[in-house]
């Protein structure tokens, strides 16, 4: 099944904290990104054992779509990223 993805060009975004050097604001989403067609779902689906191998790099490949001249990094949030931002 392909499932396309497009910048919602309504992304709100919200600050999330500091990188660990303090140099660059980290931010994520305010929405979930969407997939392009069914309204009903949405949503990414992932099956079998090699989406579970691969899903952070599935994720990552979608979040690339906001990599732009003020964003020199677009990637799905981890866990790294949240205790960062709590310390």
């Amino acid at each position: 099944m392909e499932q396309k993805y497009v910048v919602d060009t309504n992304t709100t975004w919200r600050v999330l904290g500091l990188n660990e050097t303090g140099t660059e604001i980290v931010m994520i989403s305010g929405s979930p990104i969407k997939r392009e067609g069914d309204p009903d779902d949405p949503y990414l689906h992932l099956y079998g054992a090699e989406s579970y191998v691969y899903c952070e790099d599935t994720l990552d490949k979608i979040c690339n779509i906001y990599e732009n001249d003020y964003a020199s990094e677009a990637r799905s949030i981890r866990i790294e990223d949240i205790n960062q931002a709590y310390r």
